[in-house]
C-alpha cells in the first residue's frame, strides 16, 4: 500500500490509484482532469462573408523594405567593429566577467552534503 502522512491532519492517508494517476500527470505537466480540452475550438471575432473590401487596403510603404543612408553607414561601422581585435577582445572580456558574476549554485538541495552524493550526482551539480 502507498501511505502518505498528511501533516495538515496529522495522520497517515493511503493514496489510491487514481490520486497516483492525479499526481503523476500534474508532474508531467499535464493537466489534472483528463477531459479537460486546452485548445478549444475558437470562434472568429470578424465575419468576412458579408464584407467585399478588406480591412487593410494601404500598401507597405518602402521606407520598411529600403534602409536609410544612415542606418547602411551605422551597419557599415558596426561591421568594422567587429571584424576588429579589439572587438574579439572585448566580447572575450565580457564572457569571463559574466561568468565570474554568476552566482555559485554548486549545494545540494535535499539536506545533503556533498560527501553524501556520488561522483555522478556532484559532476552533475557542476553543470
Amino acid at each position: 500500500k502507498r501511505m502518505v502522512y498528511d501533516s495538515l491532519h496529522g495522520e497517515y492517508v493511503e493514496l489510491t490509484d487514481d490520486d497516483i494517476h492525479l499526481i503523476r500527470s500534474i508532474q508531467g505537466n499535464g493537466f489534472p482532469d483528463a477531459s479537460f480540452d486546452p485548445y478549444p475550438d475558437q470562434e472568429e471575432i470578424y465575419k468576412w462573408e458579408d464584407s467585399i473590401h478588406p480591412m487593410w487596403n494601404k500598401d507597405e510603404p518602402k521606407s520598411r523594405f529600403v534602409p536609410s543612408k544612415w542606418e547602411r553607414r551605422r551597419v557599415v561601422k558596426l561591421i568594422q567593429a567587429m571584424r576588429s581585435e579589439s572587438y574579439q577582445k572585448s566580447v572575450e572580456a565580457q564572457r569571463l566577467r559574466r561568468e565570474a558574476q554568476r552566482p555559485d549554485y554548486n549545494y545540494a538541495i535535499w539536506d545533503e552534503t556533498l560527501e553524501d552524493l556520488t561522483r555522478e550526482q556532484r559532476r552533475m551539480q557542476r553543470r
